[in-house]
């Protein structure tokens, strides 16, 4: 799955999901604009990062809504074939979102969590976290590292430009076995996190 995050205005952003075989997505506007690293930015990363499978990114590319996303108009999804496939989208949204809904509760502590940390680490200053959370030091520190990356290409977008970011396909995994981390560094300590910046024209 792609996921574009667009600026559309001064502080306005969208984000598109487009999933091979289904329909695209959207959620235009998206809720929390931040000129460093809008709300849904910050997720899409956490959850990426920590191997959250059943957050809001992780849903969206099972073919789910995430409760949040629409799909795109088009001339092909009209009349009673149109009606259908929403009928189906919107069942098999809701069914993904309650699957995912301890996903979704982890998404949001952890982006609260790695948010803190990014910014700390962006002033220079010593963030602890709570014992009780179950990311190591290495894996937040990861995440802060992603972030800051993604934020660099961010705020170089001018309105009407967009950000792609690539979720990976997650395979069933067995019940009892650990996810493998999705986005670690190659072994020459580059960063392995896929960037499309579009080059179209934007207006400041």
């Amino acid at each position: 799955m792609d996921v574009e995050f667009r600026r559309i205005g001064d502080r306005r952003y969208a984000v598109i999901a487009v999933v091979s075989g289904r329909p695209t997505l959207e959620m235009n506007p998206a809720p929390g604009y931040d000129v460093r690293l809008p709300h849904d930015l910050l997720h899409f990363v956490v959850e990426r990062e920590l191997g959250i499978r059943h957050g809001i990114f992780g849903q969206l590319a099972a073919g789910g809504t995430a409760g949040t996303f629409r799909p795109i108009s088009t001339s092909a999804a009209v009349g009673r074939e149109g009606a259908r496939q929403r009928r189906a989208l919107a069942k098999r949204g809701a069914k993904l979102l309650q699957q995912g809904r301890a996903d979704s509760v982890e998404s949001e502590h952890a982006a609260d969590t790695c948010l803190r940390a990014w910014t700390a680490h962006a002033a220079g200053r010593e963030f602890t976290a709570r014992q009780d959370l179950p990311y190591s030091a290495l894996e937040l520190a990861r995440v802060c590292n992603a972030l800051e990356e993604v934020s660099c290409a961010w705020t170089k977008l001018l309105v009407g430009q967009a950000l792609t970011l690539h979720w990976p396909d997650t395979r069933p995994v067995p019940r009892g076995i650990a996810p493998a981390r999705p986005n670690k560094s190659d072994r020459s300590g580059r960063s392995v996190f896929r960037i499309k910046r579009d080059r179209g024209e934007g207006v400041q």
